[in-house]
């Protein structure tokens, strides 16, 4: 009898499902694989790792000069599980990894698209609402890509509200910064209602990260386009775009203007080099409010994404005239928009007693 019910226990034993390894303990794991890869990973392309016992796959992407933005994910044991974060290199030599977010299974995020590359619009894209993806019935772990396989990334551009103190951070060894002068006013608001119109909005620390899933199980790439604000004024308006007029920055803006030389109302829409001795911007001064949502639209999908938008051999007039007709359908409109795109070169980083360039916490103003 004894035996019997020792057999009985083994049995049960063995068929009973394996516990799941506390979510502290993969974290953990997943923080030093990491670390460990962030160094030799290729970037864009998926790998697989095993430690521990344990298996899975990461994917690394350029997120600025020292550090990458990767999502990272567990496969065995069940259940899978994900992480995205970032991983730096400091000074010393070491890696560091911050922003370890757990990510959702494909289909219960929002999935919000606008401002994806490379995606171009032939007519204008307006801001749409996603509704919640209803949770199937037996939901099912999100299956591991395979090393070699092509990531389903894409690079996605969102409106970022920049604090007074915080750094323009670069992407790519760049930026990208909307700049409102006070004598615009009028120009000022369709600017921003066009922004409202065609760009999500993100945050700080989301854009730090520089990944975050979509609902279809892909990835998006984060760039931010900043849009600076002083926090410390409370603003009173009933609308958001007169609350975030109430709140930008024009002293800091003031600055950025006088930094890259820039004299006309504008508003400028600015892609800049980390340096900032070379920009180049699109200039809405004297624009109608049609031509004004034309620009914007062009600015998310046909120039503040492109790589080293400020060379002017770079982005080259042939590819200047594809993204225009790619996004605003060229003819008599895609020449308008791309007349006021210019090129600005300021060698040398003094500005007499201003803000010297490449300061991109533009001296704190």
């Amino acid at each position: 009898m004894r035996l019997l019910f020792a057999i009985a226990a083994i049995w049960i034993g063995s068929t009973l499902p394996a516990r799941a390894e506390p979510e502290a303990t993969v974290k953990a794991r997943l923080e030093a694989v990491a670390r460990d890869q962030a160094r030799t990973a290729a970037v864009g392309a998926t790998s697989s790792w095993s430690r521990d016992g344990a298996t899975g796959s990461a994917l690394f992407m350029d997120w600025s000069d020292a550090c990458r933005a990767f999502v990272i994910m567990q496969t065995s044991p069940p259940p899978s599980i994900s992480f995205i974060g970032r991983a730096c290199i400091e000074a010393s030599g070491a890696v560091s990894i911050t922003n370890m977010t757990k990510q959702d299974a494909p289909g219960s995020s929002s999935g919000a698209t606008r401002g994806i590359r490379p995606r171009p619009q032939s007519a204008p894209e307006a801001k749409t609402k996603s509704l919640p993806t209803p949770a199937p019935s037996s939901p099912s772990p999100p299956s591991a890509p395979t090393a070699g396989d092509t990531p389903d990334i894409d690079v996605k551009a969102v409106l970022v509200e920049l604090p007074r103190v915080a750094e323009r951070e670069n992407r790519n060894g760049g930026h990208a910064v909307i700049v409102l002068s006070r004598a615009a006013t009028a120009r000022n608001l369709v600017t921003c209602e066009a922004f409202a119109k065609y760009f999500d909005d993100s945050d700080m620390e989301s854009v730090r990260v520089g990944l975050e899933r979509r609902a279809d199980g892909g990835f998006n790439a984060l760039r931010p386009v900043y849009w600076p604000i002083d926090e410390r004024i409370v603003a009173t308006s009933a609308t958001r775009c007169g609350r975030r007029l109430e709140r930008y920055n024009f002293i800091r803006a003031q600055t950025i203007r006088d930094k890259l030389g820039l004299t006309t109302e504008g508003p400028h829409l600015v892609v800049s080099r980390g340096d900032e001795q070379v920009a180049a911007t699109l200039d809405l001064s004297g624009l109608s409010n049609a031509r004004v949502d034309e620009a914007v639209r062009f600015f998310r999908d046909g120039f503040s994404q492109e790589t080293q938008a400020w060379d002017a051999e770079v982005y080259s007039v042939a590819l200047r005239e594809r993204r225009a007709r790619e996004t605003v359908g060229g003819g008599d409109v895609g020449a308008q928009i791309l007349a006021i795109l210019a090129f600005v070169s300021r060698p040398g980083v003094s500005v007499g007693a201003g803000c010297p360039r490449g300061d991109l916490s533009d001296c704190a103003r």
